[in-house]
């Protein structure tokens, strides 16, 4: 019998190779890498000896505004630490795709920060790994045999697998 998609984990698909920012880096600094990395968004770190403290998330849209508040109402430059979004919202690793899926639908976002207890990085989430993980488990699904697919009964409960900060 194969498992059920509620067992799907975050650990088991997440993308351990997260592409980060410090808080010392300038708003030029994060757009140039954002660009070259062909990513709309980024994890800002604290960069410990053994982990990455998450400290919050910067996005294209808040380098939008500042940059437009920058032109049009002529404000200094600012510095990554004023336009970051602090303590985001995050997952844990024992967190399953389905509330993962509803976390990002109802805050539509397009990633998550996957973190343990005390807050470090361990991985990020995008759209794209939710889907490309819930298609191999449909097409894993319609090799059984009818009677041997599994139907999700998805139990309601208070689920603290994700993190507000």
């Amino acid at each position: 019998m194969m498992k059920d998609i509620s067992s799907i984990k975050a650990i088991d698909f997440m993308n351990k190779n997260v592409k980060t920012l410090n808080r010392e880096c300038s708003l030029i600094e994060v757009i140039a890498f954002l660009s070259s990395n062909s990513i709309s968004s980024a994890p800002i770190v604290h960069d410990l000896k053994a982990s990455k403290r998450l400290i919050g998330f910067i996005s294209e849209l808040e380098c939008i505004h500042a940059l437009a508040n920058q032109q049009f109402y002529a404000l200094p430059s600012k510095s990554i630490a004023d336009i970051l979004r602090i303590h985001p919202i995050a997952i844990a690793p024992s967190a399953d795709i389905l509330d993962i899926f509803m976390v990002m639908k109802s805050n539509k976002f397009r990633q998550l920060p996957v973190v343990d207890e005390k807050y470090n990085l361990l991985g990020i989430i995008s759209r794209h790994d939710i889907l490309v993980t819930l298609k191999h488990h449909y097409e894993d699904q319609l090799k059984l045999p009818l009677e041997e697919r599994n139907t999700l009964v998805y139990p309601t409960k208070v689920n603290t697998d994700i993190i507000i900060g």
